[in-house]
């Protein structure tokens, strides 16, 4: 069950998103569309009915990457009550996620060309952030009180949007006991702190925090003002037995091969940044919270902005060897216009390895995978063994493992159940 409101434009467009229990492949968002992102230029309404805008044509969508748009919008009207018009529009892939299914970065669309009424079939339509906001910016102009000109509040709204925090975090938070946190102590020190005009930015910062001491690692508090940065990291950063490394947004190599190690960001080493940014992510295990951080790093402009520092269109980095480098570079890098974003790695094909393994790939749990899962395991019937690669795989339905057990079970076998992890 996903709880997602957002407060009334009298309380400080403070948006509170709590997941009391859900499924979400948090680590595999890199494959799958980002919530925040639509595959649709333009949105309008006829009566209960979407009309979309994709390559500048107006169309009726039927299907959004196999998933009906009738049952989508009756999942949504019976879930989000009153809401159907807001979720389709600007939380697409969220609400398809919560239906159990998930939408890659790149849909299939089924529509109909209003133009004509003819049918069309879509292949590979990006789903972005940019349509989302045009989408966003569009509903926005139908509200009675605009956004703009409200990232201010006075004390008292600021107060009503912390009794509000305090209200869903006992009616629909189901972390809210799992951790001792003294609620009613912190939300009176954040309280106490408030001026008699109050930065609603800064105020969701303070809740951010708090929140993340519960545990829950879909939990957040957001502001419509807080500012992300439009520069990025230029390469992607990952945990190796001797320390952090940094490797190419293409993954193809590392960033310097004779020094794959980072050392230290614009002259602060990586230990400090890790401390820095523990009080924004959940708490949990060192190896999650340390992950988290680590991919944070991508949104350097914000993070900058957070630890106080300056701006620059540029970054310096200390690479070396290892840890006992005596020689460690500096080297400076252009800050990347886009994030990277962190795939499935190793990206290979399904095939035999080369000590007769079966090698099966499975980007996805979704109908048009049965078939290649039929076809590899036909190659892999003499082979020595299987290996069965379900790395960055985001979930969806269960026809490809329905297809799969058939072949690793018996005629007279049950099913039984393993779970076995190393970190």
């Amino acid at each position: 069950m996903k709880i997602d409101r957002s407060l009334s434009s009298a309380v400080g467009f403070i948006r509170i998103v709590l997941l009391a229990l859900a499924f979400l492949p948090g680590m595999a968002l890199a494959q799958d569309a980002e919530e925040k992102t639509s595959p649709f230029e333009a949105l309008r309404w006829n009566d209960d009915a979407p009309e979309v805008m994709v390559k500048g044509t107006w169309y009726r969508p039927l299907a959004i990457h196999g998933v009906k748009v009738e049952d989508l919008l009756a999942f949504i009207a019976r879930t989000q009550p009153g809401r159907v018009r807001k979720r389709f529009g600007e939380d697409l892939p969220e609400m398809i996620r919560n239906m159990g299914r998930t939408i890659p970065a790149r849909v299939d669309l089924s529509l109909v060309r209003l133009a004509d009424g003819q049918r069309v079939e879509l292949v590979g339509i990006p789903s972005t952030r940019k349509n989302r906001s045009a989408i966003w910016r569009s509903n926005q102009n139908g509200r009675d009180e605009p956004l703009i000109g409200r990232s201010h509040i006075p004390r008292t709204q600021a107060m009503a949007d912390i009794a509000e925090f305090r209200h869903r975090l006992d009616d629909q938070f189901a972390y809210r006991h799992w951790k001792d946190v003294p609620l009613d102590a912190e939300l009176g020190r954040i309280a106490d702190s408030l001026p008699a005009t109050v930065e609603v930015d800064e105020l969701a910062k303070k809740l951010h925090r708090l929140l993340m001491r519960f545990g829950d690692g879909h939990a957040m508090v957001r502001s419509p003002f807080e500012s992300r940065g439009s520069l990025y990291l230029p390469f992607l950063l990952a945990d190796s037995a001797a320390g952090l490394v940094a490797f190419a947004p293409d993954r193809s190599g590392f960033l310097d091969p004779e020094r794959p190690h980072v050392m230290a960001i614009d002259g602060m080493a990586i230990d400090e940044f890790m401390d820095a940014g523990r009080p924004w992510m959940v708490e949990g295990s060192e190896q999650l919270v340390r992950l988290r951080i680590i991919r944070g790093f991508r949104g350097l402009a914000w993070v900058r902005e957070q630890l106080g520092q300056p701006a620059s269109d540029h970054v310096k980095c200390l690479l070396a060897s290892g840890a006992d480098d005596p020689d460690p570079i500096e080297v400076t890098l252009p800050m990347a216009r886009r994030m990277p974003t962190y795939g499935s790695w190793p990206r290979r094909d399904s095939g035999i390895l080369d000590s007769d393994i079966g090698y099966l790939r499975i980007p996805e749990m979704s109908d048009r995978m049965v078939p290649h899962v039929r076809s590899a395991m036909a190659d892999f019937r003499h082979t020595k063994g299987l290996v069965i690669d379900v790395r960055g795989n985001g979930g969806g339905t269960r026809s490809p493992l329905l297809v799969l057990a058939g072949y690793l079970r018996g005629p007279d076998e049950s099913p039984w159940v393993a779970s076995i992890a190393r970190y």
